[in-house]
């Protein structure tokens, strides 16, 4: 992929909750005849220059892409954020959870497009209000914010946007890329089940 001659950009897909409720590992479940996650890689490794898999299981690896540890274990996907930007040789550095298979290739493209100077966050609102920190862009920067809110024993993400120098990017109906169910994450196996049975392709 080139993003342009100065554009490098790596993508960085979280895979490492313990998918409790869904009582395995989501991100290895099948849909569409392969794993979840797999979905998510191949959007990314059209767009960015690198992709990797954030997980602590190490049955990822066969996926074919370079898997990264969580060096701090126990405080959620801040976790695998803040290892994944300390690991990363770029800037930016696009970060998504496993379990959103309705994100498309021009949501993607959309957030990319959005990267300007000045900023630590690149980050969509769902219909403008609703932050999505698990499908946006972070800038290098965003390191030390991060290790400043994980000492404080502050975990969610979503306390990051404030902190942070952030362009938000509304995602509503006048997008073409919309779906009503764009940032929706599966959390059940009913959740899977109905997007099995679902007539939705990827825009």
């Amino acid at each position: 992929m080139n993003n342009g001659p100065d554009t490098h950009i790596n993508a960085y897909v979280l895979a490492g909750g313990k998918s409790r409720r869904m009582g395995q590992d989501k991100g290895l479940m099948l849909f569409n005849g392969k794993p979840m996650i797999v979905h998510l890689l191949e959007l990314a490794n059209e767009l960015v220059t690198g992709v990797y898999i954030s997980a602590n299981n190490s049955k990822y690896e066969a996926l074919g892409f370079p898997l990264i540890h969580d060096e701090i274990e126990g405080v959620g996907p801040i976790g695998g954020i803040r290892t994944c930007l300390k690991r990363s040789d770029s800037q930016l550095n696009l970060v998504m959870a496993c379990d959103i298979p309705y994100i498309s290739k021009k949501l993607l493209q959309y957030l990319i497009h959005a990267i300007s100077l000045g900023y630590d966050l690149i980050i969509p609102y769902f219909h403008g209000t609703e932050s999505q920190p698990l499908c946006a862009i972070y800038h290098k920067s965003m390191l030390e914010i991060i290790d400043k809110q994980i000492a404080d024993r502050n975990y969610k993400l979503k306390n990051l946007i404030p902190k942070s120098r952030a362009k938000k990017l509304i995602i509503d109906d006048t997008l073409d890329f919309y779906h009503p169910m764009i940032f929706n994450n599966l959390n059940e196996l009913d959740d899977l089940e109905r997007l099995r049975n679902e007539e939705w392709t990827s825009k």
